[in-house]
């Protein structure tokens, strides 16, 4: 979650990521600029229209109470992840979100601790295929996640078992993402325009 406009990701094309094409979501409320990698990509999302996000289809998302909280508690961070294989089960309990902007019939699920905005926005994307818009050829290898959250839900734990998502305790939330294992030895720490950090 971010400011209008993400402007707190320029930080990222000024390390030389190459950043893909923005989307916006009608009927969410939302907007987003996006890097691409090889296996996954970064989104940086805001509210611009709050009618929308706040809208009872989106509500229990609670996109904008986590947007408008962002610094203030609420985690700014959502993680999306793909089955490996047609089929196969989420590692968390979901409910079907059926936004707007998807088609007739179409559903994400989204883990039901969706109501914590104090944990990351946990959901699944419905095909299992890798992003297709060019980018970097780097590939996502772990993510960090620090959480001031001393009792996890259910959800927030199985997300662990992804084998690429960790959890730790920290005072602040904040994210560190690896590239290719941070094989090349490059390191990029946004903080505090952005809580995130990146190793490739």
């Amino acid at each position: 979650m971010t400011a209008a406009g993400a402007p707190e990701a320029d930080a990222l094309a000024a390390h030389g990521f190459a950043e893909g094409t923005p989307n916006r979501h009608p009927g969410q409320g939302t907007a987003n600029r996006r890097f691409f990698f090889g296996n996954a990509f970064l989104e940086f999302l805001w509210v611009e229209d709050e009618t929308e996000a706040r809208s009872d289809v989106v509500a229990r998302t609670r996109l904008f109470d986590r947007w408008q909280a962002r610094g203030t508690g609420a985690s700014p961070f959502g993680v999306c992840l793909r089955p490996g294989v047609p089929g196969e089960q989420p590692l968390f309990r979901v409910w079907n979100y059926r936004p707007p902007y998807l088609p007739e019939g179409s559903a994400i699920p989204v883990a039901t601790n969706s109501e914590r905005i104090d944990e990351p926005l946990l959901f699944v994307l419905p095909s299992g295929r890798r992003p297709e818009s060019p980018g970097s050829m780097r590939e996502i290898t772990r993510v960090v996640i620090e959480t001031p959250v001393a009792a996890p839900s259910g959800e927030a734990i199985a997300l662990a078992h992804s084998r690429i998502v960790e959890w730790r305790r920290a005072a602040t939330h904040g994210m560190l993402i690896e590239l290719d294992r941070g094989a090349g030895g490059g390191h990029a720490d946004l903080r505090p325009a952005l809580p995130l950090q990146l190793r490739w």
